[in-house]
C-alpha cells in the first residue's frame, strides 16, 4: 500500500502470507498501515498492489487510531466467540455421541471439526496461533486439511450407502476417496491452482455425496424417515433465513465473503447437531418402544407357558385320579370275583 503525495512515495504497508507473522501490523483479521496524517486541502493518491488468496475480496478503510483500536478488538471477540462456541459445541456432542454410541454421528462431528481447521486457516487464525513462524507450512496444512476434508465427506457418504445397499454409490464414494488422497500428494509436490481447484471440485462433490449418503441410511431406518425428513426441511429453511437476515442491510449485501462462510458453518454445525440429537431421542425412543414391545410379548408368553403348565399339572391329577380308581376298582372286582368263584 503506498501514499504518493506532492511527487513523494511513501509504503505504508506490506504484507504476504509468505512471510512469519507481525503482530504489530495486524490485529483481529484487520491490517494496520503505519501512521498517515492527511491534509484536507491537499489532494493524495492511495495506490495498493493486491495479489488475491482464496477470497478475490479488498476492503480499504481510513479511520482514526482509536477507531481502529475499537474495530480491531470488536474483530477479536466476535473471532474468540466464534472458534470457541465452535469448538465447546463439537466438544460437547462428541463426548454425548460417544457415549451413546453413535458413531454416525461422531463422524460427523469429527468432519466438521476438520471444516473448522479449513476456515481458521482461510481465516487467518490457524496460521497465527499454531506457527505463526513457520509461512511455509501454510500450503500443506492447508491442502492436507482440504483434501482430508473431501475424502471424510466421501467415506460418510460410503457409509450411508453401505448401510442402504446402494452398491454403485458406495464404489463412487470409494473412488472419491481415493481421488481426494491422489489430490492431496499432487498437492504437496505441485501446489498452486489447478491443486486448488481440483480441492475445491472434491469438497463439492463430497458435501453433495454425504447430504445423498446420510439420506439414503436415513431411508433404511424406518422409524427416522418422516422425523428426519422435516427436521431437515427445518434446518435448511431456518439457516437460508439466517444467512439473509444478518446479510441483507438495506436491500445490499453487507457481510464479507469470510464472514458469511463462518455463518452459515455456525448455523450448519447447530443445525446438523441438534438433528443428530433428536435423530438419537427417536431412535431411543423406537428402541424403548420395540423394548416395551417385546416385554409384553414375553409376559404373554410366560402367562402362557403358566396356564399350560397348570393345565399339564392338571391332567397329571386327573391321571393320578383315574389310575387310582381302576387299581380300587380292579380290587374290588377280584374281591367280588372269589366268593363267585367258590359259589360257582
Amino acid at each position: 500500500l503506498y501514499v504518493v503525495r506532492e511527487g513523494r512515495i511513501q509504503q505504508v504497508l506490506s504484507h504476504s502470507l509468505f512471510r512469519p507473522f507481525d503482530p504489530r501490523a495486524q490485529a483481529g483479521g484487520r491490517l494496520i498501515s503505519v501512521p498517515v496524517v492527511l491534509d484536507p486541502d491537499a489532494p493524495t493518491l492511495v495506490l495498493a498492489h493486491v495479489k488475491f488468496g482464496p477470497f478475490h475480496q479488498f476492503a480499504l478503510d481510513f479511520e482514526t487510531p482509536a477507531a481502529t483500536l475499537l474495530a480491531a478488538q470488536r474483530e477479536i471477540g466476535q473471532t474468540a466467540a466464534f472458534y470457541g462456541l465452535s469448538l465447546a459445541c463439537l466438544l460437547v456432542f462428541l463426548a454425548l455421541f460417544a457415549a451413546f454410541r453413535d458413531w454416525l454421528s461422531v463422524f460427523y462431528a469429527l468432519l466438521f471439526l476438520l471444516a473448522l481447521a479449513l476456515v481458521a486457516g482461510l481465516d487467518g487464525p490457524l496460521f497465527r496461533w499454531l506457527y505463526p513462524n513457520r509461512p511455509d507450512l501454510q500450503s500443506a496444512i492447508g491442502f492436507g486439511v482440504l483434501f482430508a476434508l473431501s475424502g471424510s465427506g466421501y467415506g460418510l457418504a460410503a457409509y450411508g450407502f453401505l448401510a442402504a445397499g446402494l452398491k454403485t454409490w458406495l464404489r463412487v464414494c470409494i473412488g472419491g476417496c481415493v481421488l481426494s488422497g491422489a489430490g492431496l500428494l499432487a498437492a504437496l509436490a505441485e501446489p498452486g491452482p489447478f491443486a486448488a481447484m481440483l480441492g475445491n471440485g472434491l469438497l463439492i462433490g463430497s458435501i453433495l455425496a454425504a447430504v445423498f449418503g446420510t439420506r439414503a441410511w436415513e431411508l433404511s431406518q424406518v422409524a427416522l424417515q418422516r422425523f428426519s425428513a422435516i427436521l431437515t426441511l427445518a434446518a435448511a429453511a431456518a439457516i437460508v433465513g439466517a444467512v439473509v437476515a444478518f446479510g441483507v442491510r438495506g436491500g445490499v449485501w453487507s457481510l464479507d465473503a469470510l464472514t458469511t462462510l463462518k455463518l452459515v458453518y455456525a448455523l450448519l454445525l447447530l443445525a446438523t447437531l441438534v438433528k443428530s440429537a433428536a435423530q438419537v431421542v427417536a431412535l431411543r425412543r423406537a428402541h424403548d418402544q420395540a423394548q416395551t414391545a417385546r416385554i409384553a410379548v414375553l409376559e404373554r408368553e410366560t402367562a402362557l407357558n403358566a396356564a399350560l403348565l397348570e393345565a399339564e399339572q392338571n391332567y397329571a391329577k386327573a391321571r393320578e385320579q383315574a389310575e387310582l380308581r381302576r387299581r380300587q376298582l380292579a380290587s374290588a372286582s377280584h374281591d367280588l370275583h372269589q366268593p363267585l368263584t367258590s359259589l360257582r
